[in-house]
């Protein structure tokens, strides 16, 4: 499926029914609740919560209703930018989100996020304009 092909986003659940799987479709796109046409990153939490990272916000797929996030300069615990390229999620439970302007650690006690981003990205040689594209989880590291 083309990221550029627009509003449909083709999700797959497969149901486990006694000794067979069953799967089925469902189709989510803006008009549902998605916050942009473009699906960048997929990720599905331990809880089941399947993430969907866009160009213009992230968003969180309850099964029966979807939760969205963006990005909002007066608000410190949001987004650090509406772009998400990857989600992950530690170890621990706690889902992490790469976004154009550094990366976000989602507080499920508040709803809101951390963001570890530098004041002037530009200055961290290893991070040319705070852009990060993909993350990698070491679980033997986290302990």
């Amino acid at each position: 499926m083309s990221r550029t092909r627009g509003a449909t986003l083709l999700l797959i659940f497969t149901l486990i029914g006694g000794s067979r799987a069953q799967s089925f479709f469902e189709h989510l796109t803006r008009t549902d609740g998605l916050p942009g046409d473009q699906v960048l990153a997929l990720h599905e939490d331990r809880r089941g919560f399947i993430w969907i990272g866009t160009e213009s916000g992230l968003a969180r797929y309850e099964g029966v209703r979807i939760r969205t996030w963006y990005h909002d300069r007066k608000d410190p615990h949001s987004l650090s930018n509406n772009v998400v390229w990857d989600i992950t999620e530690d170890e621990n439970g706690r889902v992490w989100i790469a976004t154009d302007h550094g990366l976000c650690g989602y507080d499920a006690r508040t709803g809101g996020f951390d963001r570890l981003s530098y004041p002037n990205p530009t200055t961290i040689p290893l991070l040319p304009i705070g852009y990060i594209r993909s993350q990698l989880t070491d679980m033997d590291a986290c302990g």
